[in-house]
């Protein structure tokens, strides 16, 4: 719709003040391009398969850090292997996402993938538990698997980053999942999740510009599947400790 007139009285004379007339906004501004944000998702099912596919096995790794042994550090949850976790509860599979131990944190998210795709109703109960396990295991990748002390196989860190990414896309693909998520836990997901964006590892890891893409995906499916009023809140709290934060080291 075109701007209204502006009455001859609130009008500046540019000409009898010797000032050069304003050249109208319309003129000067970029046009915007559309953003397809349902193309963007759509590329969702892709993504997964490829984050997927290329976690592999869980096996021996090729890849070592310079430091590290050429042996991998997997193993499954032993005993009967995955066939003895195929009927195991829910609650256990959570508890095992966030172990210490690669293998068996990877197998539990292979399970907990499958749950959030085609039993989701199994999980509805259990979703803030598996985010919490989900942040927590985020966490020990970035800081303890990830650390230059450690002597972790890079390609079995980047292969249990993948199918945890895996998991919490899975997850929040559904809305019914994505919904029943407390605004608190998506508050502590939301702050680990854009932390991981700006963590300066990704930028000297291979498969960096991968794992930051998957990260922004899961943001996106945040955003569209899970309740607006808490996504808001938990953002606002997000920013307001940031400022907080920063206004403490200024002062300091």
């Amino acid at each position: 719709a075109a701007a209204a007139a502006v009455p001859g009285e609130f009008q500046l004379d540019f000409e009898s003040l010797g000032a050069p007339v304003p050249v109208s906004s319309a003129d000067i501004m970029p046009e915007l391009l559309p953003v397809d944000d349902d193309a963007a998702l759509s590329s969702l099912p892709a993504l997964v398969a490829s984050l997927v596919s290329e976690a592999g096995p869980t096996g021996a790794s090729a890849t070592t850090r310079p430091n590290g042994s050429g042996s991998s550090s997997m193993s499954a949850f032993g005993g009967g292997g995955e066939d003895a976790a195929v009927h195991m509860p829910v609650e256990d599979v959570i508890t095992k996402i966030g172990s210490s131990k690669m293998g068996t944190a990877i197998q539990a998210l292979k399970l907990a993938e499958e749950l959030c795709k085609d039993a989701p109703d199994t999980v509805l109960g259990h979703v803030d538990e598996m985010i919490a396990a989900c942040s927590m295991q985020l966490r020990l990748i970035f800081s303890i698997h990830l650390a230059e002390s450690s002597s972790a196989p890079v390609g079995d860190v980047m292969r249990l980053c993948k199918h945890l990414l895996s998991c919490l896309m899975y997850l929040f693909n559904s809305a019914t999942l994505g919904r029943a998520v407390a605004a608190g836990m998506l508050q502590e997901l939301l702050n680990d999740l854009i932390s991981r964006l700006l963590d300066g590892k990704l930028e000297a890891l291979e498969e960096g510009p991968q794992i930051s893409r998957a990260l922004n995906m899961i943001l996106l499916k945040i955003l569209e599947n899970s309740d607006n009023t808490s996504v808001l809140s938990a953002l606002i709290r997000i920013l307001r400790d940031g400022l907080g934060d920063a206004s403490s080291s200024n002062s300091s």
